[in-house]
């Protein structure tokens, strides 16, 4: 769904790199840590890269 989403705001589906370095950037910006993990609790940004990381692994 969180791919989806972006495909909507970028206006196209990320390429793999696009959207992998996407979810690094989430990591190192922590303005995007305060997004994440502020409404779902510490150490959800970090849950979500890795569950990108994991989809572009399997497909």
């Amino acid at each position: 769904m969180h791919r989806r989403w972006i495909a909507l705001n970028w206006g196209c589906e990320p390429q793999d790199e696009a959207y992998l370095g996407l979810a690094h950037g989430y990591l190192a910006d922590q303005r995007f840590v305060d997004y994440y993990d502020k409404p779902c609790g510490t150490g959800a940004t970090a849950f979500l890269v890795q569950a990108i990381e994991s989809s572009l692994t399997c497909a």
